[in-house]
This record gives C-alpha cells, structure tokens and sequence, in this order.
C-alpha cells in the first residue's frame, strides 16, 4: 500500500502544477492582479470637474476685478488729498499775510483787513463794495454773486456725456475764456471746482456712486482749468454727488439743473 501511494501523490502533483499554469495563461481562476491596468480595448474613465474648481474661477476673476477698482479710488484718493494739501497751504500763506498787515503800526487789525481785500479788488479793475468780489460776465457759462462768493455754474450736459468724466471738445472755448476770468478778474483767489449730480442712482457707468462720479468731473475740470494757466495752488476740487441740489423736486428739468459743476471763486 505505501509503494502504490506514492504514483498517486505524483500525479496529483502533477495535475495541480497545470492547473496553475493554465490558469495564469487565461483560464478561469485567472485575475488581472493590478485591477487598475489598461486593458486592449478598454478607455480611461474622466474624472468629472469639481464644483468647487468653477467657484473658485469666479471668485479669483471677481478679486481681480475688485483690484482693478480699488487702484482707481486709491489713485482718486491720493490726487484729493494732493489737492487738499496745496489748499491747506494756501489758506496759511493767506493767514501769515493778514498776520503780518495787523502787525503793523498805526492800524487795527480789521482796518488793515478790510483795507487790504479792498485794495486787491481796485486792482483787479472792480469797484469795491465792502470788499465783494466783481462779477465776470463769462460767455457759455451762468455767473452769480452767492454772498462773498461768485460761482461760475456749467451744466453737466454742457460739460459731459451722460454717466461720464470726459470733457466734450466743443466746450473747450467756455473753459478758455473761465480761465482767463480766473487768471485776470480773481487772480490770486481761492478756487474750488464742485460736483454736482442729480438723485438717480448710477446704472449704466463705471462708478460706483454718484460721489465718484461728481468728485471725477471736478478732476477733470480741475485738469483743464491748470492745462490753460490757472495755478495749482489756487484751486481744489471737491465731489458733493446729489447732496447739494439746486431745485428739490424731481421733475426732468430741475435734475438737469442738479447735474452741474460749480466754480467757487472765494474772497
């Protein structure tokens, strides 16, 4: 019995070790070991695009945007206060003088202030009146006595394209002759260049806000007034948006009086 055992374990042996190789060759216990192989004939899976890849995309592309926008306000910003610092000094240079008109002997400090605004108006060719400034008669554009103060109103219309900060062309001779009212009858005054819109909010323009939009008209008036020969020094600008209407209600005529740019001649 042991010597007829031992064939029968061989040939089990035997039988088991072809079996192993049949089914390494493709029988039917064969596997792919690797279950993520490429097969002939098979096609690559895509993996669909993440949902957050695209939120990601709008919200890199709305930062951008917002960069974009906060370098113009910044650039707005730091002309302003350019501006307000030349004002700024201005005023002090007017301060020493009077300081040093009262400081003189034998007069009191208001005869000589009073004294010395009439003096300059004589000079300027205009008929004092308490020291009140002349009023220009400037064609193109409205001249009116505001107390102490003259302004010179433009109607946006005149100046500007609706929701924009562009000068028109043909308002280039009304700009000339302001200039040269500015240069000979108000030589040496304090200017300021005001905006003004009317109540609608902004909806077809690149600003924001009516506030943007009046302080960028003053720029460009303030940039134009300086290209014709006004000094820096006497002028600044600054941007009121619908805060200062001239007439309250909202009919069409008076919002176009509301858009305006005023230029305020101080004494």
């Amino acid at each position: 019995m042991r010597n007829s055992a031992r064939p029968v374990r061989v040939f089990v042996l035997l039988a088991l070790t072809g079996a192993a190789q049949s089914g390494c060759a493709g029988g039917p216990f064969s596997s792919n070991p690797n279950p993520f192989s490429m097969q002939p004939g098979s096609q690559a899976v895509r993996t669909p695009a993440s949902p957050g890849f695209a939120q990601q995309r709008d919200l890199q592309q709305r930062a951008a945007a917002l960069d974009a926008d906060n370098q113009q306000l910044h650039a707005l910003l730091a002309q302003q206060q350019q501006l307000n610092s030349q004002m700024q000094a201005a005023l002090q240079q007017s301060q020493r003088e009077l300081a040093d008109a009262r400081s003189q002997p034998g007069e009191t400090g208001g005869s000589v202030a009073r004294r010395g605004v009439s003096a300059r108006s004589v000079s300027q060719g205009a008929a004092s009146h308490g020291g009140a400034l002349p009023i220009a008669r400037i064609q193109g554009a409205d001249v009116v006595q505001d107390g102490d103060l003259v302004r010179i109103r433009l109607e946006s219309a005149q100046l500007f394209g609706p929701g924009r900060a562009e000068l028109k062309p043909e308002v280039s001779a009304t700009l000339d002759r302001i200039a040269q009212a500015l240069k000979s009858e108000y030589s040496g005054r304090l200017v300021g260049i005001e905006g003004h819109t009317d109540s609608d909010p902004i909806t077809k323009s690149k600003w924001k806000n009516n506030h943007e939009l009046s302080v960028a008209r003053s720029v460009a008036v303030f940039e134009a007034l300086k290209r014709r020969g006004v000094p820096e020094s006497q002028l600044y600008v600054s941007g009121y948006g619908p805060n200062h209407p001239l007439a309250a209600s909202n009919s069409k005529q008076s919002k176009s009086q509301n858009r305006r740019v005023e230029i305020v001649v101080y004494p």
